[in-house]
């Protein structure tokens, strides 16, 4: 066996342990599609190594881990509550704050309490 050769062997293996697979490996084995995989790496939001032959390789548990569905989804499926959940389906937070006119809620617990 030549040294480039065992090199490649040892790289495989070591690929394999660490469960490091092709982009399109992890879109198949994720749900996840290529493509939003691909965009994904190349924007920096999931590591990737690039080999020599110009593919790309990620860690299969930061792919699910960055494209893990909210939980309760899967709590709500898992009880019956839906019956499935759109492939697309991504909740983000609101994270506006809503003007509410008046008095704060604890003003006016404090101020009817004053009242007894």
């Amino acid at each position: 066996m030549k040294t480039a050769e065992l090199s490649t062997t040892v790289i495989e293996h070591w690929l394999r342990e660490q469960h490091i697979v092709s982009l399109a490996q992890a879109a198949r084995e994720t749900g996840v599609s290529l493509q939003t995989l691909s965009s994904a790496v190349s924007s920096g939001r999931v590591p990737a190594l690039k080999m020599p032959d110009k593919r790309r390789y990620v860690q299969l548990d930061v792919v699910r881990r960055h494209f893990k569905r909210d939980a309760w989804l899967e709590k709500a499926l898992a009880s019956g509550l839906i019956r499935s959940i759109p492939r697309n389906t991504r909740i983000e937070p609101n994270l506006h704050k809503a003007e509410v006119e008046g008095k704060l809620l604890s003003q006016a617990i404090i101020e009817d309490r004053r009242k007894l």
